[in-house]
């Protein structure tokens, strides 16, 4: 999960070294023909698992020479925030399918509009 969106390594570096989880996590969880949810994640929460891992463990910071576009909350510390058994993760399950829809073609979409009489 992004956590700032970058390119440039001063930034990153910039990053690391003054990051620390500021405010609440809103994350959907979409995994189609099976379960997910919406998951809320408390500052506090997020500052425990910091603390406990550390700032090298918590972020995954991503390898020189790789076009990442950013770095992101290393999978460890997720998985740690969204298993939590103090109370704190606010959750809703949802089951993910996908709906039974047409396969979109926009170029006959266009070209029945322009051949209407709605033009």
């Amino acid at each position: 999960m992004k956590v700032v969106w970058t390119v440039d390594w001063e930034k990153v570096e910039e990053f690391r070294r003054s990051y620390e989880p500021r405010s609440d996590i809103l994350l959907a969880q979409i995994r189609w023909g099976s379960d997910g949810g919406l998951f809320l994640i408390p500052r506090e929460l997020q500052r425990d698992v910091f603390h406990d891992l550390g700032r090298d463990r918590y972020l995954h910071i991503p390898k020189r020479g790789t076009n990442p576009r950013g770095v992101e909350i290393a999978r460890e510390a997720l998985r740690r925030m969204l298993s939590d058994e103090t109370g704190r993760l606010r959750q809703i399950g949802i089951r993910w399918e996908r709906p039974d829809v047409a396969p979109i073609e926009p170029y006959r979409r266009w070209l029945d509009y322009w051949r209407s009489d709605s033009v």
